[in-house]
């Protein structure tokens, strides 16, 4: 069966990067100021808000699970990524979108579904996210299993 949560997801965040792009354009002059602040500011804000957790398999629906601390270079360096990737996708979109709001919203949406597609956010969960509980129990087993 087709499994239409990724969509659903990708819509949030098309919604979510359009609130951002709201805000943004009163402090951006360009479409490719408002791309690039845009796309920094859905991941890095994204991450210190904890928002990945909702779709992430590891995280979602368990209260114990928590956002592993990075170093703050390597969620900036990951930003200006996601800045560019926005970038790239929505000058693409403005060929055929004139309106800013629809083409964050259709970055996002693409951005984050494809990604979902192809195993990008299953890999970033994984390198992420950690289940105290989880992660304990795995341990006791291991440790069971070489006694």
């Amino acid at each position: 069966m087709f499994d239409t949560m990724p969509f659903l997801e990708a819509g949030f965040v098309g919604l979510y990067a359009s609130i951002l792009g709201i805000c943004l354009q009163y402090v951006t002059d360009t479409r490719v100021q408002l791309l690039l602040a845009s796309g920094f500011a859905k991941h890095f804000l994204g991450y210190w808000l904890g928002l990945h957790t909702f779709y992430c398999k590891v995280c979602r629906g368990d209260r114990n699970t928590v956002a592993s601390n990075i170093h703050w270079l390597q969620l900036i360096a990951e930003s200006v990524g996601e800045a560019i990737l926005f970038l790239c996708v929505g000058w693409f979109l403005f060929l055929f979108i004139n309106d800013p709001l629809w083409v964050l919203f259709g970055v996002g949406f693409l951005l984050h579904s494809t990604f979902e597609v192809i195993g990008v956010h299953r890999d970033f969960c994984k390198g992420r996210c950690e289940n105290p509980t989880t992660k304990n129990r795995s341990t006791k087993q291991s440790v069971a299993k070489t006694t």
